[in-house]
């Protein structure tokens, strides 16, 4: 039976329907939630392919069934009971979904972002969700301590790695796209020194950090944010509000206005 199920694991983490616990990639309270959202949506779509199937082996054998009497009103039964069970699990969503929506705005994404923090200490959503606003700085400790609770790691302690008076909104949006992302996020670059300190918004400032690419990071944020051309130094450009995100090389380097 353990056999039998490996395929299906491996195409449920493919899919990205298990977001955590294989690879370098642990879980935290946020991916349960995620897990369980995507879980539903995957069953709502398979039921609609199982669905079809079941009403055209149902139409055949309403057609093929030469007049037996026994044989019609079995397959009338079961396209009624389709039916009915289609009616029934979709409605049910609907009602969970509406009470959600009224009760959060966000119907049933809410107990993602609930549970994986996103609605933490000091945040406000903005541009569609994009981070929250800044309420202060964070100290090393600080900011290392909130990004391991929610799943992010961090390459190196200090001075190689410093995370000292990193603004909160950054903090925030690292966690952000870590819950809306699914994936494996690694801070590699803090506000230590070595990093440009040209503009306002920059590392020492704390509204800039460097994140390590890999493939699932790399194509959510391709295929989530608009592309926006290239900066001056050849990085590719994505934005997503007023939050922009630039491949430099080995990392993502993003800055929180």
């Amino acid at each position: 039976m353990a056999l039998m199920c490996l395929p299906m694991l491996v195409m449920a983490q493919d899919s990205g329907l298990i977001p955590c616990g294989y690879g370098d990639n642990p879980c935290d309270t946020g991916d349960v939630a995620n897990f369980v959202n995507g879980l539903i949506d995957f069953l709502i779509r398979m039921l609609g392919v199982i669905a079809v199937i079941v009403l055209v082996v149902t139409g055949i054998q309403l057609v093929t069934s030469g007049g037996d009497e026994s044989k019609w009103t079995a397959a009338k039964e079961r396209f009624t009971n389709v039916v009915i069970g289609i009616v029934i699990i979709l409605a049910a969503w609907l009602v969970v979904d509406t009470i959600m929506e009224a009760l959060t705005g966000d119907g049933l994404d809410f107990w993602g972002r609930l549970t994986g923090g996103e609605y933490g200490a000091g945040t406000a959503l903005v541009d569609g969700g994009a981070a929250g606003v800044a309420t202060g700085q964070y100290t090393n400790a600080e900011a290392r301590s909130t990004l391991a609770t929610a799943g992010v790691g961090v390459n190196a302690q200090e001075p190689q790695t410093s995370l000292e008076g990193m603004n909160q909104s950054t903090v925030n949006e690292v966690i952000r796209l870590r819950q809306a992302c699914g994936c494996d996020v690694t801070v590699t670059g803090g506000t230590e020194s070595g990093h440009s300190t040209s503009g306002t918004y920059n590392h020492a400032s704390g509204s800039k950090v460097d994140l390590r690419v890999n493939a699932n990071l790399n194509n959510y944020i391709a295929s989530n944010y608009t592309s926006s051309g290239t900066r001056s130094d050849g990085a590719t450009l994505y934005t997503n509000g007023s939050i922009v995100y630039a491949r430099e090389g080995d990392h993502w380097d993003i800055t929180v206005r």
